[in-house]
């Protein structure tokens, strides 16, 4: 059967490969968790890089950095702020602050360096976030959350939104590492988490929502807090 769109398919084949992809994830689950040497490996992750990095090493880099109108925003700023130290769209123009500077400074970083393969630093981004959550499952939770990944990798968006170089990629990726840091407790942990979470304030200023939450956690490390602070007024 050929169908343009998925809305033409029938419920009822719809319902059935449900059932059985559903059956099929339990019974492979299952056979990884009697395991313990397979259960150990984290197969999410490695389903995500193989099938990424197989289907976007044929795709035109210019795809990843013009089709999306902010990520093309993000080279220009970035391009500029290196060649003349201003955040514009060209050094002719006056300064384009309605973005902040942490994904122009990435994106002018990975454009003047890796551009042809700046697709890759994205995809083994959201490689450690898949890790990153899994990890955290498993330790505070004593178990794997399997099927939240089988549902998260079924999406399309993670692999078609994941090599763009737009800022979603980048904030996900500094704030889950933040939040690593902080629960694996490495030595200077709190200043180290401090300035990633900052970071990643400035890649997305939507990361302020999640202030409430850092300043009580951290609310007898004042250090954390002043670190995160200085980082926003340096930038500002």
């Amino acid at each position: 059967f050929s169908y343009e769109n998925f809305s033409q398919i029938p419920i009822n084949s719809c319902l059935l490969f449900f059932l059985f992809s559903t059956v099929l994830f339990f019974l492979v689950n299952y056979f990884f968790m009697i395991n313990s040497t397979i259960k150990e490996i984290n197969w999410f992750m490695i389903i995500f890089l193989i099938f990424s990095l197989l289907n976007f090493k044929n795709i035109d880099p210019d795809y990843f950095w013009e089709t999306i109108p902010d990520a093309v925003t993000y080279k220009d700023l970035g391009l500029s702020f290196f060649e003349c130290f201003k955040l514009s769209l060209s050094c002719n123009e006056r300064p384009y602050l309605l973005f902040p500077i942490g994904q122009p400074l990435l994106s002018g970083l990975f454009f003047k360096f890796f551009y042809s393969h700046a697709y890759l630093i994205n995809t083994i981004f959201i490689a450690i976030v898949i890790y990153i959550l899994d990890c955290i499952c498993k330790k505070h939770y004593k178990k794997t959350t399997g099927l939240g990944f089988l549902y998260l990798l079924s999406h399309t968006l993670i692999f078609e939104l994941t090599p763009m170089q737009i800022s979603e990629v980048t904030f996900t990726f500094f704030t889950f590492l933040s939040l690593f840091v902080f629960l694996k407790k490495y030595k200077n942990y709190v200043s180290l988490s401090s300035i990633l979470y900052g970071f990643s304030i400035l890649i997305r200023p939507i990361g302020l929502v999640f202030m409430p939450i850092f300043i009580y956690i951290f609310r007898k490390k004042i250090k954390g807090i002043t670190i995160v602070l200085s980082v926003l007024l340096l930038a500002a």
